[in-house]
Formats: C-alpha cells, sequence, structure tokens
C-alpha cells in the first residue's frame, strides 16, 4: 500500500530522517524484509554514519501463524478478543494452532492470512516484547479489550491514541533517547505521546491546499507535531506541483515525501527544479531550527501552538478570519505558501504591524501591511515574513541536524518601530528524554535588543542554566538599522572586542547590519552578556 524507504536520492538536499514502509516487507509482515532488502541492516547502520535517522512504520496486525505472534503470547501480550467463546468463528481459529482454544479475535489485513490486534488497554510494556507494538485497521466491534472491561465498539476510536501511549513508552525504554512517534490515528491528548500526519491524501493542488489548513487544525488539536504526504500519497504528482508541495512542507513539523505502490517516483531528485527549490526550502528550515525547537520546547511545557493560524496572533483583525492559506511559525514568522498551479505571484495580508520580507523578495526590508502581491518564482524561497520587534535564533545549517548542532549560532533581529526587538531559545542535547521539566538539563536564553539612532545594546540573559555544551553566537544580522556602526566600539560585558570587518558590513541601502566573527559570544560565559556598540557620528 506504501511506497519503499523515503530517502531523497543525492541531489545535495538536507536531510535528517528516512521515513520507512511496508514495501520492504516479506509478503506485509511485520518485522520482516524481503528480497529487495537484502542487507537492510547494512543501510540503515551507513545512514547513521551520515548521522541520519530512520522512523520504520509498522502497519497493522500480526499474523497468527507467525513466529512473533507465539512470542507476544508468551510474554503476555493482550489481543483484542471474542467477548465469548460462543462467538467464535471456529472454522477460522482452528486454521491456526497458536490462536485455537483462545478468544483473540482474527481478522484480515494486508498479510496474507488471519492476523491478530494488540489490545493497548492495560498492556505493560514492562511484561510483553516491543515486537507487539503494531497498529490497527479495524475488526469487529463486538470484540472486547482489557479483559472484556471495554467494548470495542466504544474503544475503537482510541486505538490509535492507547497504542501511542504505549510505544512511546517502549520507545523511551528501549533505546533510552527521545524519539519520533507518528500515527495516523489520533485522539485528544495524543500529541503528548505522538506526532500526526494528514492520511492518504491525493496528487492534487486542492490537497495541497487542504493540507496547510489541516496543519493548522492539529496544532488546534493539542498535536504540534504534524504534516503531510508531501506532493500527494494518492495518484500521479507532477513537477509544478511537486515543487510547490515540498516549499510549503518544509515549514511543517513532520517532513516527508510519501506516494503508493505502482506510481511514479516523486522524491525531490525526479526533477532538477524540485531539487533545487527544495535544497533552498530545506536550507531555510534548517537555518531556522533553533527557531522551530524553542517553539516545540514551549508547546511542551504549556500546549502553545507552533504552526499558528493568523488569528491567533491577531484575534481584532477580522481580515486574519479567512486566512487559511497562510499561517504563523509561532508569534513571530509568517508563512504565504505557493497553493495554485501557474501561480508566479502571490496575494495575501500582512495585518497591521511591522514586516519585513525574509525572502527573496527585498530581503530585510520593510513591507507595509495590508493587501498585497509579491513576486513567487520556482526559484526563490516562498514568501516569508518577519514580525518587527522579534529576536529569531538560527544557527549555520548543514545537511543534518547532528550536524548543525555543531555549527555557530545566529540571531536574526528585526526592530519594531522603537528599536526593540526580544526572542527567547531553549536548548538541550536533543537526545535526553523529558520526565520533568524541573529537573531536566536544559539551557534557556533571552534576547533583549535597544538601538537608538546613535548606539545599540544586545543583552543576553540565561533564566535557565543548562550543562550541555553550546556553540558560539557568531553571526548577529539586525534589519532597519538606522546609521553605519563604528565596528571597533563593540563592546563585550565592557570590554573592547574585535569585530571582524571583512565580514561585517552595513547596507545604507536595504538598512541592514551584518555582524559576523568567529566566537563572538561565548552564551555560557556569564548569565547576563551585554554587547553594546556606537554609531559613526554624522
Amino acid at each position: 500500500m506504501k511506497q519503499r524507504v523515503g530517502a531523497v536520492r543525492d541531489a545535495g538536499i538536507p536531510l535528517d530522517i528516512a521515513v520507512s514502509d511496508i514495501d520492504y516487507m516479506n509478503r506485509y509482515k511485520d518485522f520482516s524484509t524481503n528480497d529487495k532488502w537484502s542487507g537492510f541492516e547494512d543501510y540503515v547502520n551507513q545512514m547513521h554514519g551520515w548521522n541520519m535517522k530512520l522512523i520504520p512504520i509498522f502497519d497493522p496486525a500480526v499474523e497468527a501463524d507467525y513466529l512473533p505472534f507465539q512470542r507476544a503470547q508468551s510474554f503476555g501480550a493482550k489481543f483484542i478478543e471474542w467477548e465469548t467463546y460462543s462467538q467464535i468463528q471456529t472454522d477460522i481459529q482452528k486454521l491456526y494452532p497458536m490462536a485455537n482454544k483462545t478468544k483473540i479475535m482474527l481478522g484480515v489485513v494486508w498479510p496474507d492470512n488471519h492476523v491478530a490486534f494488540p489490545d493497548f488497554f492495560g498492556f505493560n510494556w514492562k511484561n510483553t516484547s516491543l515486537n507487539a507494538y503494531l497498529s490497527s485497521k479495524t475488526l469487529c466491534l463486538a470484540g472486547v479489550q482489557n479483559n472484556g472491561s471495554y467494548r470495542f465498539y466504544d474503544t475503537k476510536n482510541l486505538y490509535g491514541l492507547t497504542e501511542a501511549i504505549s510505544t512511546q513508552q517502549a520507545l523511551l525504554d528501549v533505546t533510552g533517547k527521545r524519539g519520533a512517534v507518528v500515527s495516523r490515528s489520533t485522539f485528544p491528548s495524543a500529541g503528548r505521546y505522538a506526532g500526526h500526519w494528514l492520511g492518504d491524501n491525493t496528487a492534487r493542488w486542492e490537497d495541497l491546499r487542504t493540507s496547510v489548513i489541516g496543519a493548522q487544525e492539529f496544532n488546534l488539536f493539542g498535536i504540534p507535531y504534524v504534516g503531510s504526504d508531501v506532493c500527494g500519497f494518492l495518484g500521479t504528482s507532477n513537477e509544478e506541483l511537486c515543487l510547490r508541495w515540498q516549499q510549503m512542507g518544509a515549514f511543517h513539523s513532520f517532513f516527508r515525501n510519501h506516494n503508493t505502490l505502482g506510481e511514479p517516483a516523486q522524491d525531490p531528485a525526479v526533477w532538477p527544479s524540485v531539487a533545487a527549490a527544495t535544497k533552498i526550502a530545506n536550507l531555510f528550515r534548517y537555518q531556522y531550527l533553533p527557531y522551530l525547537f524553542s517553539l516545540h520546547f514551549q508547546a511542551s511545557q504549556s500546549g502553545l501552538t507552533v504552526v499558528r493560524p493568523v488569528f491567533f496572533e491577531y484575534p481584532s483583525d477580522s481580515a486574519t478570519f479567512d486566512l487559511g492559506y497562510q499561517f504563523m511559525w509561532g508569534s513571530n514568522i509568517m508563512v504565504a505558501p505557493v497553493v495554485y498551479q501557474g501561480a508566479v505571484t502571490t496575494n495575501l495580508y500582512l495585518p497591521n504591524d511591522v514586516w519585513y520580507s525574509l525572502f527573496n523578495y527585498m530581503y530585510g526590508s520593510r513591507i507595509d501591511p495590508g493587501y498585497i502581491t509579491v513576486p513567487s518564482p520556482t526559484t526563490s524561497r516562498i514568501p516569508v515574513f518577519v514580525r518587527g520587534g522579534s529576536a529569531i535564533p538560527r544557527q549555520t545549517p548543514t545537511t543534518t541536524t547532528t550536524m548543525s548542532r555543531f555549527n555557530p549560532f545566529e540571531l536574526l533581529i528585526a526592530p519594531c518601530q522603537l528599536g526593540k526587538a526580544v526572542g527567547i531559545l531553549y536548548w538541550d542535547d536533543g537526545q535526553r528524554i523529558v520526565d520533568s521539566f524541573d529537573t531536566h538539563d536544559y539551557h534557556q536564553f533571552d534576547f533583549n535588543f535597544v538601538s537608538t539612532s546613535s548606539d545599540a545594546q544586545l543583552t543576553i540573559t540565561r533564566t535557565r542554566k543548562g550543562s550541555v555544551t553550546l556553540p558560539t553566537l557568531d553571526i548577529i544580522e539586525i534589519f532597519n538599522y538606522p546609521s553605519p556602526p563604528n565596528f571597533r566600539s563593540f563592546l563585550l560585558n565592557g570590554k573592547s572586542v574585535n569585530v571582524n570587518v571583512q565580514s561585517s558590513t552595513y547596507s545604507g541601502i536595504t538598512k541592514t547590519l551584518y555582524i559576523s566573527t568567529q566566537f563572538l559570544i561565548d552564551l555560557t560565559s556569564a548569565d547576563v552578556i551585554t554587547l553594546s556598540w556606537s554609531n559613526v557620528a554624522k
């Protein structure tokens, strides 16, 4: 039913995770590989050597004549059952000695033979095997769960949730590290345990548009780690649709290209134009991962949204109520993807606020609010804007998140009318399990920028002190900076600091100040760090 391993062919595109589906299975049996995937373990080890990760997808059900089924029974794993022995279809049950004389309900899904479905109610991971953690299609609603306590008719909608809870627990216990659990079947509170993909969509422009809306909706439902099957799951995609979908999908937390068996390949390397556009989009995504990570950190702490409807930020502006095809990254970044065939411009709305361009058109310049039309060629970044008053943490990007973490931090400062900006960065080791935010080992930095016509000051306050090693902050980019700085006047906590004048620039046309100096600020050097400077006297 699904496509092969989703790794992008060599196109120079940053890629961190490949999502693997059932095409590698032997006759759709979970925990197996077919002849096409001999050496799969070596391939996974090679991926790990590239600092990439793998998310295997186990589709529902374990065959009733299959060793994992026997192993699960020996560990005491529970399966959905008939309520009474009188309900059992004995002519089917007798075909499977491992299931015979039990009340385990057998169903039919993708494997050749009948299958059983784990019962995740009351499921104790400690007393079972990882091989029991599977997903579900459906069974007769007369079945029962949790030793007969619940009717499957009443609990079917909870199956994905209970599976996610058990799977997350198993993942954490087995690996000892954080990991991603993603489910198509969700229920309220599922975002505490898993992410979500938006289901089997179709390679159509209208499905691209509904994906933009769907990610916002699931953030409202409390599931911020969400995304769509990029380029469309069903049907044959095409170059333009896939290009625009890749551009948009780079702004969703869960981002994968995915299609059904029997359709032509649609990964970016199929078309040079799509590969080029995807590389541009992914490099932006990777550069802003510290901001995206901080948004998810806040969502985990307090339930905030990550991909956010515009009206969340501007509830008194009625023009934002019907902006389904635009969305925010947190409070500070606006994204307006291209969602119509043949479009080379985008019509969008910017609420009454200070905005700066973050894409190729007038990059770094003030953009007037209101209804506007901007160019959106396939060869550039889609329209992205940063809100005035924002200090956005960034990081120099590379091909994987593992490698990017070693690169210097950056800070984008987009001042409001008063020349001020604030922001926040959360940072941990990216692996340790969060049992409690009170005891978790992480850093939190608050950024506060103030400028006048004569000088400027950036204050960085470490409000949470962790032990994780941090790269230095080497690059600061400031929009709408009023006048040229005196690069010899820079002070770091009152001491003179040598700014690299070869790599630092100021443009009087765009009014963009770009400060670039290796090892400029050691974020762990003090709990309060102040970088100040004066401007060239007029």
